[in-house]
């Protein structure tokens, strides 16, 4: 699994037994709920395992949790290019200091779109 999915994953993990334990139940009250085995339900929650959809509106339905509480997050991939420009970016600590960065690669941009002369 990569990296990504094994975060969303563990996030989704996370919002069941979030869930769960907001509700009272333990693993193996709401495995009995959603017709699940009380391991698997470990899996899930532990971030081991990514839970199917259909269990995932059953265990909203179970805790009484909106579904949108269980979906994963949207996860973005980024270059290491991208990653040391944010870092960089992040390090500005002025308000008008990252202004004039922003204004600098929108100029960039524009300059790319011009062509050469």
């Amino acid at each position: 699994m990569r990296t990504v999915e094994r975060a969303a994953t563990m996030l989704v993990g996370h919002a069941i037994k979030t869930a769960r334990t907001l509700k009272g139940l333990t693993q193996k009250d709401l495995a009995e709920r959603v017709d699940a085995s009380p391991i698997s339900l470990q899996g899930y929650e532990s971030g081991r395992v990514m839970a199917r959809a259909d269990l995932l509106d059953a265990i909203a339905k179970a805790t009484g949790a909106p579904r949108e509480f269980f979906n994963p997050p949207d996860v973005i991939e980024v270059t290491p290019d991208e990653r040391d420009l944010l870092s960089a970016y992040r390090r500005i600590a002025s308000p008008p200091g990252r202004a004039d960065a922003l204004r600098a690669v929108a100029a960039i941009e524009a300059a790319r779109e011009i062509g050469p002369c």
